[in-house]
């Protein structure tokens, strides 16, 4: 072969830019050289042979790593670019996809909300709330949209209760309040516990106003919140049903409305009883029908969703 022909093989083989045919070509070549070597007793060229591919499977064993090793990092990339890929997406779709409950009250309607913690959620007509369908598994957050709510919120340490408006947030531990929102303004009023409400329009502005009962919270948009002395119950009394002169029969009708429970009397002169009284809505429907056992002089027995009077 000549010798500038074989230096430009050695020297491909050496790079292994060689063809598969080139490769066997210089195998070939070398194997020969050693075995001339052996039967002439030529110590020096199997020496030279030896060291030739000895240097050229060094090289071999350098770019068969080199080419591991880019197809490695390629591949690490890819996974770490699909992994990076995938984390976004799901964080940043996470909260698009977060299934919501939406509940509105009509105009002529309240819509009464037992939440799964306990907590009551009241919504007056044509107000309109959501909340997460995995609503207590990490937070307690409801969303005010439009209009008036009351909230009866069950105590949790833990895990405070966050009201969001469109002006406002409003945190709690246990407490009951009332949050009546419209265009440019929120006012949130306390009946019994402890909040805290934060204005979500004014820059800068981090600062809570802490109530006390019977004190409201008034956040104007683009401007400072601040509090003023109120009547709790007078501001929230739309949050009563009120009976006056109803008979019995009357009044389960519209509990089993309000509550979404079975009331059965099963004593006729029962039903024609008359009595007046109210309620707060957010009121548990057991300590409705004991209230009005008392006062009326009847029996009870509650089984499941179901109460039977005699």
């Amino acid at each position: 072969m000549d010798a500038h022909k074989l230096a430009d093989l050695l020297k491909k083989y050496l790079n292994n830019t060689a063809s598969e045919e080139e490769r066997t070509l210089v195998d070939a070549w070398l194997k020969q050289r050693e075995a001339n070597a052996f039967y002439q007793g030529k110590d020096a060229d199997l020496t030279r042979a030896q060291f030739i591919k000895e240097k050229i499977d060094k090289q071999i064993r350098i770019n068969k790593y080199k080419r591991t090793a880019a197809r490695t990092l390629v591949g690490a990339t890819c996974i770490c670019l699909f992994s990076l890929g995938l984390n976004y997406w799901t964080e940043n779709t996470k909260e698009h996809y977060d299934e919501q409950y939406v509940v509105q009250a009509s105009k002529n309607q309240k819509v009464r909300i037992r939440m799964t913690d306990g907590s009551i959620i009241m919504l007056n007509a044509e107000s309109k709330c959501s909340y997460s369908k995995k609503f207590g598994v990490k937070e307690r957050r409801v969303q005010l949209l439009k209009g008036e709510a009351y909230f009866d919120v069950a105590a949790n340490q833990h895990q405070p209760f966050v009201v969001e408006t469109r002006h406002s947030r409003t945190l709690v531990l246990g407490t009951a309040f009332n949050i009546n929102i419209k265009e440019a303004a929120d006012a949130v009023t306390l009946r019994k516990g402890k909040v805290a409400v934060t204005s979500k329009q004014v820059a800068g502005q981090h600062k809570s106003l802490y109530l006390k009962p019977n004190e409201r919270a008034l956040i104007v948009s683009n401007k400072t919140p601040m509090k003023e002395p109120a009547d709790a119950l007078s501001i929230s009394n739309w949050n009563r049903i009120y009976f006056e002169g109803q008979t019995l029969e009357n009044a389960a009708n519209k509990l089993m409305q309000v509550y979404g429970i079975q009331i059965d009397i099963h004593r006729e002169k029962l039903r024609k009883v008359r009595f007046s009284a109210s309620f707060n809505l957010s009121d548990k429907p057991t300590d409705v029908i004991y209230e009005l056992a008392k006062a009326n002089n009847f029996n009870y027995k509650w089984a499941n969703n179901q109460v039977t009077l005699y």
